[in-house]
């Protein structure tokens, strides 16, 4: 399975125990093997997600496996950074 819209907002400090989770699993996709229909055809997936946490597959209605992990990258990369996610950001920040 493939959560498909993992971004910072969607993975909250839990007030109970103190631990990261992750929620909204509106937009998971089952990967399963893709079996043409009776004209040779397979169906494409809609392509869900939110900008900037979002693949190039993804956007482009491929999934992978590691679609997900893209996002968690991101968001590393977010919290090594403070928030920037590229070059022109943090050269417009200061």
């Amino acid at each position: 399975m493939i959560h498909r819209d993992i971004k910072s907002a969607n993975i909250p400090r839990r007030a109970s125990d103190n631990k990261i989770v992750l929620i909204d699993f509106g937009a998971v996709k089952q990967i399963s093997t893709q079996m043409p229909n009776s004209q040779g055809q397979t169906t494409f997936t809609v392509a869900i997600g939110t900008h900037g946490y979002m693949p190039s597959e993804q956007a482009n209605r491929t999934l992978q496996l590691s679609s997900d992990i893209y996002a968690v990258g991101i968001i590393g990369i977010q919290a090594l950074t403070n928030g920037f996610t590229s070059i022109k950001d943090s050269l417009t920040e200061f």
